[in-house]
């Protein structure tokens, strides 16, 4: 009401100036719509408006002079009447808080105010006061108060790392957890003191997330390695996410951090003895294959053989026919490339190494191993189709790992059409683009899949061979599903189908 007070003097001065009335002053004042009163230099209280009358209920004589008082609660009189008559001494400006009694009898917190009129000589010649109820946005402060005590008190018990920002990105509260697991005040925290103690290697990568997410007004989740109060860096997962006033409007994150250091170790043994099963049953898968493995190698072998028994004959003639053993030498050069290249695969397929995620063509992969396992097809009477979609995009994948998939799927296969006589045994394996993803089907001819088992055949150990670990399968599914793709089963009257997805590589 600071505004009112001051607009209240002007009227005066430019009603006066017309006519020095006092009564139009009081007019304009008895009609505005809040609490107004005036008062002499000594400090009687001489006029209250209509609203302010409506108020408290009583009439002007009631509460004129200093019988006002009556209106104010007991114990805040005595303060009230001493800022009063101070103010009235000195001349300065009035203010204080009181609580006033309403006409229906409640008491409601005010804040008076009294501003001093002064003539050309700087002498008080009137005063004039507002009175302003503020006992709603006391309440509101103080549930605020009590909210953020709240708050804080859950906060500190929690046991996760809170954090909070502004508006303006910096941070303004971290609740005792975080403290305790930093060993630092809490000034020393805020704004963007956080940073000093995550890891160097992470630091940019966190702002950058932090304020991508940010400026956009989204969720964020991330780990990074922050420094506890010993010194040791840690991992730990931080989610944050904006919070909005009561009104709606943005006012910052509020974000928990938990320690993931273990659970991260954990997982990394767990991924190591995933790798260490995975591979043995590559050893276990190329045991079975050992007759195949030796066929593949052992036909370009007996050929280098003949054809070098061949090049030592034409040598020892008289009159050698070089044309022919240029082209028995080739053979030669052919088919010791073609032994090394099985040999390399299936050394591949057995070392010990870390996964290496690279762009792939999956066609590839597929023609590979049609050529590692053509033997054990061929020995098991098993015709095999490929339906390869052409300009197929790579997929970000482990090609060895890939191989594995399919090595197991193929020759599940194989096992699946052992009791087929009475018709033909053929095995399809497709390629297709599926939206964002590559789609690979293999499937068999054989008696398909018994509903009951459906279910299980990707549990590990489970099995349905005399001789399996029930691995395989298991294996294949944690491998595609490593790779961000699904691996499932479905079967008919045809037989059984597997198929499987991998995302396209953005790269």
């Amino acid at each position: 009401h600071g505004d009112l007070d001051r607009d209240c003097g002007r009227h005066h001065n430019i009603i006066c100036g017309q006519a020095p009335k006092e009564g139009r002053l009081r007019l304009v004042i008895d009609t505005a719509p809040a609490m107004l009163h005036s008062a002499r230099p000594d400090g009687y209280v001489d006029f209250f408006n209509k609203r302010w009358l409506e108020y408290v209920g009583v009439s002007l004589e009631d509460i004129s002079g200093w019988r006002w008082t009556n209106v104010i609660h007991p114990e805040d009189v005595e303060g009230v009447v001493g800022k009063w008559r101070s103010s009235v001494e000195t001349g300065k400006p009035f203010e204080a808080e009181a609580r006033l009694r309403r006409a229906d009898g409640e008491y409601r917190l005010m804040l008076l105010r009294k501003v001093p009129l002064r003539d050309e000589t700087g002498s008080v010649v009137k005063w004039y006061g507002s009175a302003t109820d503020i006992e709603d946005r006391r309440r509101a402060e103080a549930e605020l108060r009590e909210s953020e005590a709240r708050f804080r008190l859950v906060a500190d018990s929690a046991p996760v790392m809170i954090w909070m920002s502004g508006t303006d990105k910096f941070c303004t509260y971290f609740n005792k957890p975080w403290l305790d697991f930093t060993g630092r005040s809490i000034d020393r925290e805020l704004g963007n003191g956080w940073a000093e103690g995550v890891d160097p290697e992470d630091l940019q990568r966190c702002l950058d997330t932090y304020t991508q997410a940010f400026d956009r007004r989204e969720a964020f989740r991330m780990e990074y390695r922050l420094r506890r109060h010993d010194g040791e860096f840690r991992w730990v997962l931080d989610i944050g996410a904006p919070r909005c006033n009561p009104d709606g409007s943005f006012a910052g994150y509020i974000g928990s951090c938990i320690d993931v250091t273990e659970q991260r170790r954990s997982d990394e043994q767990l991924r190591q003895a995933q790798e260490d099963l995975a591979r043995v049953t590559r050893v276990v898968a190329m045991g079975e294959l050992v007759a195949a493995i030796a066929h593949e190698v052992n036909q370009p072998l007996a050929a280098i053989v003949t054809n070098g028994n061949f090049c030592l004959r034409l040598l020892a003639s008289v009159t050698p026919n070089f044309d022919k053993l240029r082209e028995a030498i080739s053979e030669i050069v052919n088919d010791g490339t073609r032994a090394s290249t099985v040999i390399s695969r299936i050394r591949a397929l057995l070392q010990k190494g870390a996964p290496e995620r690279v762009a792939v063509d999956i066609n590839e992969i597929i023609q590979e191993v049609a050529v590692l396992l053509r033997s054990a097809l061929t020995r098991n009477r098993v015709s095999l189709r490929t339906y390869l979609a052409p300009d197929l995009p790579a997929v970000l994948g482990d090609r060895v790992q890939l191989q594995q998939v399919l090595i197991n799927l193929v020759m599940n296969g194989i096992e699946a059409m052992r009791s087929v006589t009475q018709r033909p045994r053929c095995l399809h394996i497709k390629s297709a683009r599926k939206d964002n993803e590559v789609l690979v089907q293999v499937q068999d001819s054989g008696e398909g899949l018994d509903p009951q088992q459906a279910e299980h055949i990707f549990e590990p150990f489970f099995t349905t061979k005399p001789q399996g670990i029930g691995m395989g399968l298991s294996i294949s599914r944690s491998i595609v599903e490593s790779h961000g793709g699904r691996l499932w089963a479905e079967s008919d009257s045809k037989g059984a189908v597997f198929q499987f997805t991998l995302p396209v590589s953005s790269t």
